[in-house]
């Protein structure tokens, strides 16, 4: 497995014959360190970020599908009571055969009630 950010190695002080030479190369291993360091904290936080933005955008989707899914079942309870009080239109009386001729739409101002409700 490739490690995506690796760390410099110590320097080894058996290396180098001038100590002056070892302490630069120790302190060049903690500035590649921090820098090594940096970069992985940045790329933290651009995943974070990127989760973030899913789980937003996952938020927003679901609150559209809860909103649709509301809207369908007030239809649904909207289509029930219009047919306990219109059942004809809706079709859920038996009456074969007697609305033929009658028209069915609805009037403007009228309660909310269709033509054969109001002839009742």
């Amino acid at each position: 497995m490739k490690v995506k950010f690796p760390l410099p190695e110590y320097p080894q002080e058996g290396q180098y014959d001038d100590p002056v030479q070892y302490e630069m190369a120790v302190m060049l291993f903690g500035v590649d360190c921090m820098s090594v360091l940096v970069q992985y904290d940045k790329w933290v936080n651009c995943e974070q970020i990127t989760d973030i933005a899913h789980a937003s955008e996952a938020a927003h989707l679901q609150a559209e599908a809860d909103k649709w899914q509301q809207e369908v079942e007030e239809a649904k309870e909207y289509q029930a009571s219009e047919g306990e009080r219109c059942p004809k239109k809706w079709g859920h009386a038996n009456t074969a055969g007697s609305c033929r001729g009658v028209d069915l739409r609805w009037q403007e101002g009228v309660e909310g009630l269709c033509i054969l409700c109001k002839m009742r």
